[in-house]
């Protein structure tokens, strides 16, 4: 500590160091089993999910990386797995693998401020809102796996004021 200011602050639940004026995660699963952390035990659906809802992203900047794990959720209930059982080898393995890569999120920050200018009267500001959407394939064959992008999709936010729900589709 420096002058009874803290390395870290906490802002809108994202952690922000000051010094560097950027917002960083600190990923902590303490709802989530040791046993299933360690990887000495599969998780149960309900601990996947509690895992996932632990991620606390307001502003989506991990959205890639937790959607991840929701499509697993969504193959969980796929296979009809019950909320106190334990998952498939299968989805486990690509559990697992996610849970993996989580520790690279705490290497991601992002800044804070905008931008250096954003507030100066002689900058010019617009928001641009859009909509988008992208679909891909993602196949694995033996040990290699590829990606091949299927289809995009783009909208700009309509002129005309609309409901969430239309908003939505």
């Amino acid at each position: 500590m420096f002058n009874g200011e803290s390395e870290t602050e906490k802002v809108l639940g994202m952690f922000w160091p000051p010094k560097i004026d950027e917002l960083c995660f600190v990923l902590k699963f303490a709802k989530v089993s040791l046993g299933v952390l360690s990887g000495n035990r599969r998780p149960t659906k309900r601990e996947v999910l509690s895992h996932t809802m632990s991620i606390y992203d307001p502003c989506g900047f991990l959205a890639n990386i937790v959607i991840k794990s929701k499509i697993l959720l969504q193959e969980l209930w796929r296979v009809n797995v019950g909320w106190d059982s334990p998952i498939p080898d299968d989805i486990y393995r690509k559990w697992y693998d996610w849970y993996m890569e989580l520790t690279d999120v705490e290497k991601i920050s992002v800044p804070r401020c905008y931008h250096s200018n954003f507030t100066d009267p002689n900058s010019h500001v617009d928001m641009l809102v859009a909509f988008s959407a992208v679909v891909y394939w993602r196949i694995c064959y033996l040990n290699e796996v590829g990606v091949v992008f299927v289809a995009g999709k783009s909208r700009c936010r309509p002129i005309k004021p609309l409901s969430i729900p239309r908003l939505e589709l």
